[in-house]
């Protein structure tokens, strides 16, 4: 298991197991580094108007999912954070497809909500799966593209907190640990 793959599994036991801000910190700097692997060795194939669609809408976003980390009750954040991991489970496993010749806003829209879930819980990857699933693109392109999203959203994500003082350097070297 690999780059969002593995940040959707390990996320609901990091928000369990440690307080948000660690939580979300570990799952910044763990899916910068798989997805960054996947990215670069496949970065041939990114869709790179969509990527950069995705990543415009997801810094309006990442503000508020910071501002949700600092603000909200961390026993919420864990629902919201179970609750989006099972959707996309669910939605992953039917096939969901979203009907719309209109890619655009639907990029837009899952890169918005994408960067309010990478400052919350440092999973910005759950709404960008859908979306590109339900476009009926070839895993050749979603695995590169959403590699390369989440690797800049996350760096983004990560310089956002540590910028705002919502997580310190020290939470960073625990994470890396």
């Amino acid at each position: 298991m690999t780059g969002f793959g593995f940040i959707i599994v390990a996320a609901p036991f990091l928000i369990q197991l440690l307080p948000p801000k660690e939580a979300a910190s570990v799952a910044l700097i763990l899916g910068i580094i798989l997805a960054s692997v996947i990215a670069l060795r496949e970065r041939r194939t990114i869709a790179l108007r969509v990527l950069f669609q995705m990543f415009f809408a997801a810094l309006f976003g990442i503000p508020i999912g910071t501002a949700m980390l600092v603000r909200v009750n961390p026993a919420v954040i864990k629902i919201i954070v179970g609750s989006i991991v099972v959707t996309v489970t669910i939605a992953l496993a039917r096939g969901l497809r979203l009907h719309s010749s209109r890619e655009l806003p639907l990029s837009l829209a899952a890169g918005f909500l994408s960067g309010i879930l990478s400052g919350v819980s440092g999973m910005s990857g759950a709404c960008a799966v859908i979306f590109f699933m339900s476009q009926g693109w070839k895993p050749e392109t979603v695995r590169p593209t959403i590699s390369a999203f989440n690797t800049i959203v996350s760096i983004v994500t990560l310089a956002w907190l540590l910028g705002s003082h919502t997580i310190e350097q020290g939470d960073c070297v625990f994470a890396v640990m």
